[in-house]
């Protein structure tokens, strides 16, 4: 079962300080066109403006999000927090790229922190309002029982090299009883591969080149393929595993099947939990009163 995709609202620092930067009179100069000068007042205008109400409503909700949360003694702690940035690295790529997602969305990792503590206080906050009937598990399972298994896999090395003919002859060395890693190591160009003695790993289908996958995937472990000739190359190419795909039985993938479906139905909830408590509180928007 792949990991569940988390949603994290990644708010902009600008825009949140916008109420902030409004609430006092400075004629400050932020730019000049020439001699026309443009002041702080007109840009923290147009700032609200354009999205001024929309970063006040979240502020306002994520008050009222904690404000519940103290209520109902919810406490999220470091190791909840590691495990969800752990699943968003997963989710990009990777530590480099979540850190690249952070910096391209104008924000810190600090922010991200706080947004996935509030993601984790709404959710358990509107817990109680999600119900997962069994049902709903058997029709997902039934929908999605070829993406909870595990998909038919083959592990195998290879030799790359440029020609057919020193593909030929590394074969024909090969056929003479030659150490296929140690060839790998003399002779292939794929540098990321080469020094492990043209060691690939496991794969699945769609993960290589498709002449190379059609070789490999019809081919019985321990055999070594006449050369195959991709874009990159001639390969010669050794099986050394073979996994067929495995379809999990219900009861062995429920647990995550109802965590996806919970994940699913947070956002629709929370619209109903929020709408139910924010009638219990006194919620004044300035920002709307004065547009009226």
């Amino acid at each position: 079962m792949s990991k569940k995709i988390r949603i994290v609202t990644l708010l902009i620092v600008a825009s949140m300080l916008i109420l902030g930067l409004a609430a006092c009179s400075n004629e400050e100069i932020v730019a000049k066109v020439d001699d026309v000068e443009i002041s702080r007042d007109e840009f923290n205008e147009r700032l609200i403006n354009i999205s001024g109400n929309e970063v006040l409503e979240t502020l306002i909700s994520e008050v009222l999000v904690d404000l519940e949360a103290e209520k109902e003694g919810i406490e999220i702690s470091q190791e909840e927090i590691d495990e969800e940035l752990a699943e968003l690295q997963e989710y990009y790529g990777g530590e480099e790229a979540l850190n690249n997602a952070i910096e391209n969305s104008d924000t810190t990792m600090d922010e991200l922190e706080e947004q996935v503590v509030m993601n984790l206080k709404i959710k358990q906050l509107v817990a109680p309002y999600i119900e997962i009937t069994d049902e709903q598990v058997e029709t997902y399972y039934e929908s999605n029982a070829d993406s909870l298994g595990t998909p038919e896999q083959v592990g195998a090395r290879h030799i790359l090299v440029e020609t057919e003919e020193e593909a030929d002859e590394i074969y024909a060395e090969l056929q003479d009883g030659g150490d296929f890693e140690e060839l790998a190591k003399e002779h292939s160009t794929d540098e990321g591969t080469a020094e492990s003695g043209g060691e690939l790993g496991l794969f699945g289908r769609g993960e290589m080149a498709p002449e190379f996958e059609e070789a490999a995937f019809s081919m019985d472990v321990d055999e070594i393929s006449e050369p195959v000739e991709s874009q990159f190359g001639f390969h010669i190419i050794r099986v050394e595993e073979k996994n067929e795909a495995e379809e999990p039985e219900l009861e062995e993938v429920e647990d995550d099947i109802r965590d996806t479906l919970f994940e699913q139905q947070v956002t629709e909830a929370y619209g109903v939990w929020y709408q139910e408590k924010s009638e219990e509180y006194d919620i004044v928007n300035y920002l709307q009163e004065h547009e009226g």
